[in-house]
């Protein structure tokens, strides 16, 4: 009986000790590492200075430890003279540095456009989202120096619209989509 409750005992310890390992080596997955951090601000600098004439401002980093991106890490970057925040980055799928400055200067341009519009129409508004392809300014071979309109192009962008609605007990979201061409 005595051996019965010491080997039950060791492995539920055992079990124990596992799961802790495995949630400490998860949440240390989720961490960004310093170095790569430093490094991406270093290249996004050099960057900067070769494709960017307005003045910007790296203000922060992101890491991508969940590979929904073409990077693992990325500078945050402010462009002083719009306002425009967007992601420096060195792709690794195309092994080069890219931004994301004309998707989210356009992104910014069609939210303010279609907001009043939509608000208007599906009050109260949940959520309104904009995208572009990040690789817009590229596709197009846009000079980020060259003031810019989604209207001059024929990129097609995907709006989110999430509208809340109150059936009998609970919150619901409704999401529609539209697609521009």
């Amino acid at each position: 009986m005595m051996k019965r409750v010491a080997k039950g005992l060791v492995l539920i310890i055992s079990v124990v000790i596992i799961v802790v390992g495995a949630i400490f080596i998860f949440n240390q997955s989720l961490k960004p590492d310093e170095d790569k951090e430093e490094k991406v601000k270093v290249e996004a600098k050099k960057y900067l200075k070769t494709h960017f004439t307005d003045s910007t401002v790296i203000y922060d980093t992101l890491y991508d430890n969940m590979g929904n991106f073409p990077f693992e890490y990325a500078a945050k970057v402010t462009n002083e003279k719009d306002q425009t925040n967007f992601l420096v980055y060195y792709n690794d799928e195309l092994n080069e540095m890219e931004d994301s400055y004309v998707s989210s200067k356009w992104e910014s341009q069609l939210e303010k456009k279609v907001r009043p519009y939509v608000t208007q129409k599906f009050n109260p508004l949940d959520e309104l989202v904009v995208f572009y392809d990040a690789k817009v300014g590229k596709t197009y071979n846009i000079n980020p120096d060259t003031a810019t309109s989604y209207k001059d192009y024929n990129a097609s962008p995907s709006i989110t619209i999430s509208i809340a609605r109150k059936p009998k007990k609970k919150m619901q979201r409704l999401s529609v989509k539209w697609y521009l061409s």
